[in-house]
Formats: structure tokens, sequence, C-alpha cells
């Protein structure tokens, strides 16, 4: 149940300890359980998966179980596919060909807004995905098949990278079939979004990413997917999940309240604008969220 939020308007510095809570919901709560369970966030898979959650919230009993075992069956054909004894370049390529070309999973070029690009659930029965969920099948079945290949968070666009000795690594890029890319080339991609920049720091973003900050980009771009399309329910069900994985992130939590006041959830909108003020007290747009958090307290104190 959400914290509970004083019935007469409050003072513009009122405390708050923390942020909402949001409505109980099964699938949040699993998928809070399981950013706590280390075998699971070793991988990302499982919890990855429940994010299809949230677009599809009537999802059968098993279904975590039976797209388990459909990745698992893919990692089998693809180990098929290796040679055993060639280099790790070679195999995560053999890897690369079974998955984008014989069982022909590809980017969605013609509607890369689609909530269920975002769905690993989608992704398996459609075989169309956005580079980090097209990224995440490939890491699964890679793995599957005993070829380790890393997510890699790389502004813009995700890939994902395969070490080919030690220091060097060559990167790939789910969206686009399964391309190999130098690493000279990555860092060019790297310098295409953020300007011109020195190897080391290029480097940095070209790290491989953790369990963690990939759900948190997975939920980023369905939440950028909702907010374009209007959908403020769904919105405000994506803010939940992601405020969960990552608790201080104070800019979605602020971004929820407003969400929360527009939907007019009132005790929850005043909660988190109210701890985002508290926790950011000299953020530059402080002004403009003390004037909603105000209208807020006004609306919540004229429907108690």
């Amino acid at each position: 149940m959400p914290h509970p939020i004083p019935s007469e308007p409050a003072s513009r510095d009122m405390m708050v300890t923390r942020p909402s809570l949001p409505r109980p919901d099964r699938h949040l709560t699993t998928f809070g359980a399981m950013l706590n369970q280390e075998r699971l966030m070793q991988t990302g898979l499982a919890p990855a998966l429940q994010i299809s959650a949230i677009e599809h919230p009537d999802l059968p009993l098993g279904w975590m179980r039976e797209r388990m075992r459909q990745i698992a069956e893919l990692g089998r054909e693809a180990r098929l596919r290796l040679d055993e004894g060639a280099h790790v370049l070679a195999r995560a390529e053999s890897v690369c060909r079974f998955l984008f070309e014989e069982s022909s999973f590809e980017g969605n070029s013609k509607d890369f807004g689609d909530p269920r690009n975002s769905c690993l659930s989608d992704v398996l029965d459609r075989k169309v995905g956005i580079p980090i969920t097209l990224g995440m099948v490939l890491m699964a079945v890679s793995r599957e098949a005993g070829v380790a290949i890393d997510g890699v968070g790389a502004p813009g666009h995700f890939l994902c990278s395969v070490t080919v000795e030690s220091g060097m690594r060559m990167f790939i890029d789910p969206f686009r079939g399964g391309e190999f890319i130098a690493h000279e080339a990555a860092r060019d991609r790297v310098r295409g979004m953020i300007g011109d920049a020195p190897n080391d720091v290029c480097d940095h973003m070209l790290r491989p990413t953790t369990s963690r900050d990939i759900l948190a980009r997975m939920l980023h771009n369905m939440k950028n997917t909702y907010a374009e399309r209007g959908n403020a329910r769904r919105l405000i069900v994506t803010l939940d999940w992601l405020i969960q994985v990552h608790p201080a992130n104070l800019p979605e939590i602020r971004n929820r309240g407003l969400v929360l006041l527009h939907l007019g959830q009132y005790g929850r909108a005043v909660q988190d604008i109210a701890f985002y003020i508290q926790s950011a007290p000299e953020a530059e747009d402080k002004d403009r969220v003390r004037a909603e958090l105000e209208r807020a307290m006004a609306m919540l104190a004229r429907n108690n």
C-alpha cells in the first residue's frame, strides 16, 4: 500500500522519508524477488523475460518455463552447428548465422516503437525486436551453445561483444543481423553519438555491462514507448519497475510523481514529488517541480 499522506495541505518543506510504494502486483513482486537472487542476476534472463508482463499482465501459468525451454532448444540447435575446436570468433559467428539467418531473427526497423519489441516473450514469438532484446536473445542462446557473448551498453545502440584474445574484443550488432564490428569501428560509433572523444572514454562506454543495467535500459526503452504513445497507465507501471531496479533514480521518481499527478493519483504524486525536492534541493527544475507539488497537494486536499 502507498505510504499514508496527510489529508490537510502540507508545507512546502514536508519531510518524506521514501518514495511512494506501487500498488500490489504479483508480476512486480516476482520481478523484485528476482533482482535479489544472485543466481538469476548472473545472466539477467529470467527478470528480462519477466518484463514482458508489463505489456501482457495476463500471461498464462508456466509461460516463463516454456520460454526458458524455447531458449534452451535454440541453444542446442546452435551448438550442433559449432566446430568445438574452432576459435571463439568462428564459434560466435556460427551462433549469429544460426540465429539471424537460419532462424530469421531481425531488427524491427518498420515499427521500432512497438512495445512488443521490448518484451522478450514477443521477440521469441515474432522474431523481431530492438537491439537490446535481440542482444539478450543472442547472449542467452550463445550461452546455451557454450559461447560467451557479453552485452555492451553503448550509447544510442546496444551491442554485444566476444573476447577473441586477451584484451581484444569483437563487437556484434544484433539489430543488423549479427554484423561483426572491429574495435576501432565501434569506437567510431561511440564518437558519432557523443562527439570527439579519446580512446579510453570510448572504451569505457564499450565495456561489458551488468545485468541490472541491461534491465534498466530495457525498461527505459519501454517507458519511452508508452510515453510516446500516450499510454500513461502502462507508463506508471513501467516506472514502478524501473525504480525497483534502481531505487535511487531521482529523475525517474520525479517523472513518476508527475505522471501520477496527471492520472489523479494525488497521494502517491505528492510523496514522489516531495521526495524528489527533498533529495535534490538544488536541482535545476526545482521551481517548476515545486509548483507541481503545490498543485498536487491542493488537489489532494480538495479530494479528501
